[in-house]
């Protein structure tokens, strides 16, 4: 998700670089052969490779290791975005009949990246709902919620600008105008857009009647916080008849599968909003 503190050291050792098909590829050789390794289980959904990761530490900034954008595979720190793009790698390699680290480097790249290349810093997709709009349209995902209807019945304008109004946040933007105006570009392209969501209230229904949810889904929390969409994601797993969050989550320190529902943990949080909910295909 957006970064919120400010951040000039590198906080990742990069400790090998290759070349996939033009694209620097930053990886140790843990996280290669632990790639492998997962890649031969077979999951019928992103949740049981989300699973595989309960117990892995929390860490943020991951991507940030270079000066210049490589595509980072580091399966031993994750945060909640890279959690859920490493188990939606997986699945999708997995599925499509990949099984070694470059298939799955591969699908990484579309995941994270515009137009799925990475092109430099402001290729990656930083905002949640930029991510859902480039993964759906590249055939990767789906919005459920996209038509509207039950339980979808709320609606969301989307007004990002906090990257580009807080470039002290960001090594990459701190001192370069160019990279912050690109940024700004992206941003002002996505906001103005629409879409919709379920309203937290509806999240204590059960799964009897949020049909639409299910396990192994992409959660997006919806946020009214100033220039932002989304303020985090997980992965939806239904625990006796209830929504739970699987999720790297800060506040443990790691990633869970949480104990509370997300009914309770998005009331004790004015300003989540609610959920969107996104299926890969």
């Amino acid at each position: 998700m957006i970064k919120t503190r400010y951040i000039i050291a590198t906080l990742a050792v990069c400790a090998a670089t290759i070349s996939r098909a033009g694209t620097p590829v930053t990886y140790t050789k843990e996280d290669s052969i632990g790639i492998e390794k997962l890649l031969s289980r077979n999951h019928s959904s992103c949740l049981g490779y989300a699973k595989e990761f309960i117990g892995i530490p929390y860490v943020a900034h991951t991507l940030e290791c270079n000066d210049k954008e490589q595509l980072v595979v580091n399966i031993r720190e994750l945060d909640c975005t890279t959690l859920v793009e490493t188990a939606a790698a997986l699945y999708i390699t997995h599925k499509n009949g990949g099984r070694t680290f470059g298939d799955y480097c591969k699908t990484l790249e579309n995941i994270r990246y515009r137009n799925g290349k990475a092109n430099g810093y402001s290729s990656r997709l930083h905002y949640f709902s930029e991510w859902i709009d480039n993964n759906c349209r590249t055939g990767i995902a789906e919005d459920v919620g996209a038509q509207g209807g039950f339980p979808f019945t709320a609606k969301q304008k989307i007004d990002v600008h906090f990257m580009s109004h807080n470039p002290q946040y960001y090594r990459q933007l701190v001192n370069d105008k160019a990279m912050q105006n690109e940024i700004r570009k992206n941003e002002n392209a996505i906001s103005g857009k629409t879409c919709f969501y379920i309203p937290k209230d509806l999240l204590n229904l059960g799964k009897g009647k949020l049909t639409a949810v299910k396990d192994g889904d992409i959660i997006a929390l919806v946020t009214s916080k100033d220039g932002l969409d989304i303020s985090h994601v997980g992965i939806a797993a239904w625990e006796n008849g209830k929504l739970h969050l699987l999720n790297a989550s800060s506040l443990k320190h790691k990633v869970i599968l949480d104990s509370q529902t997300l009914y309770e943990y998005q009331k004790k949080r004015g300003t989540q909003l609610g959920i969107r909910v996104i299926r890969l295909r």
